[in-house]
This record gives structure tokens, C-alpha cells and sequence, in this order.
């Protein structure tokens, strides 16, 4: 037993591990029974992975909405925080010694894959320096909203760019970037019927969130740009 409650928990640990199961419960259950706030789950192996994957996912759901902490992932790079030096990650310490440069651009992005290699293009270049790295994974509860809500009140953050592949509540999203002081850039992803018929690291997108991401482009107020897949 901890001689204190944790602030946050984070776990890599195999999917069977983070699941809970009926004869043993599981990490993230242990976690809400000892009043851990939130947990950031990087393990794969959920929604991603099938109608087993989802069943596992639903229930981390569930855990979530019965006990009220916060998830993170699954199936994601976790957060990585620059100006601090706070790696919540699979990510070594050592990208600090390997060129990663702080300054105020924060990334939110869906895919764990994506956000390392963002990470590895900005360290290469040593153009852009970053606040936070945010890889949210299957938002199975934190989604780009929450995270997005957060960076805005962010003094170290100044300005925001994510990738998503589809948007769990376009509405409130709309409403945070009209608040928003600080300039968004969104790459969103998986718009080609040809690209969204590809394997994905992230659960597939349904044609009604496609739909719902088109109308919520169609009726914001900044200008859109498009680029082919290739």
C-alpha cells in the first residue's frame, strides 16, 4: 500500500493487465479504489483491435463513468510536457540531450504514432519549439476537447496545433476555438474514402463522425486548406 495517494498513474502494462477481468481486477480498477484521479493508459490492444478490443474499452468506460476518474488512451504516446520536463511517456528522457528544443506550441494528437514522429521531424529540424506533446489514442474518456480546453487556459502554451481523425463533440470544439485567444491549426486526418480504408492504429472512422467533421468544417469560420494523400 502507497503511504500517499498518487497524483496520476500511468501504466504500458500488456492489455490483459489494464483490463479488468473476472477473477482479478485490474489496474485501472485498483487505481479508482484508491482514488487515483486519472490514469494514462499507452497499452494498445482496445477499440483498435476488433470487437475484443472494444469490449475491453467499453469496459475501461464503464469503470470511468461508474467511479469518476479520468482516462487517457488507450493506445497512446501519453504527454510530454517540455518546458518542464515532465515525460508521462513512453519517451525517453534523453530527447532533451537529442535536439527537442522548448518554446510554446502545444500538439494534440489522436494517433501515439503520429505524435513521436512529430516529435522526431520538430527535433530534426530544430525549427519550432514545443510546450506540450499530447497523444490522446482512443479517447475512451479525455478527448481533444478536454485537452484543447486545457491548453487554452495554458500560460506556457501560446499557440496550438492537433491531429484528429474525427471530433467526439464538434460543438463544444466550435465553441473553444471561437474563445480562443491563441491560434489553432487542425490536420485532420482520414478525409479520402481511400485513406479511411486503410489499417489504422486508432479505431476506425465511422461515416457518421466523417459526416459530422465535414459539417462542423463547413461551418467555422476560419478558412480551410487540403492536401492530397498520398
Amino acid at each position: 500500500m502507497l503511504p500517499v495517494r498518487p497524483g496520476h498513474s500511468r501504466t504500458c502494462r500488456p492489455r490483459h493487465r489494464v483490463h479488468p477481468r473476472p477473477d482479478r481486477a485490474g489496474i485501472v480498477r485498483d487505481c479508482a479504489k484508491r482514488g487515483v484521479p486519472g490514469v494514462i493508459i499507452e497499452s494498445g490492444g482496445f477499440a483498435e483491435c476488433g470487437a475484443e478490443g472494444k469490449a475491453r474499452q467499453a469496459e475501461l468506460k464503464q469503470i470511468a463513468a461508474e467511479s469518476g476518474i479520468r482516462l487517457w488512451g488507450p493506445n497512446c504516446m501519453g504527454l510530454v510536457d517540455a518546458v518542464k520536463k515532465h515525460v508521462f511517456s513512453f519517451v525517453v528522457e534523453s530527447i532533451w540531450d537529442e535536439g527537442c528544443l522548448t518554446g510554446d506550441v502545444s500538439l494534440v494528437v489522436q494517433s501515439g504514432f503520429l505524435s513521436a514522429g512529430f516529435l522526431v521531424d520538430l527535433m530534426s529540424h530544430r525549427g519550432v519549439g514545443i510546450s506540450k506533446a499530447c497523444s490522446i489514442g482512443n479517447k475512451v474518456d479525455v478527448d481533444e476537447c478536454d485537452v484543447l480546453e486545457w491548453l487554452l487556459d495554458d500560460p506556457l502554451t501560446k499557440a496550438i496545433g492537433l491531429y484528429v481523425e474525427g471530433f467526439d463533440d464538434g460543438r463544444r470544439f466550435l465553441d473553444l476555438c471561437r474563445r480562443s485567444l491563441k491560434p489553432i491549426v487542425v490536420l485532420k486526418g482520414a478525409r479520402a474514402p481511400s485513406v479511411r480504408a486503410r489499417p489504422s492504429a486508432t479505431p476506425p472512422v465511422s461515416p457518421d463522425t466523417v459526416e459530422s467533421s465535414a459539417g462542423l468544417w463547413r461551418r467555422r469560420a476560419s478558412s480551410r486548406r487540403t492536401t492530397s494523400p498520398r
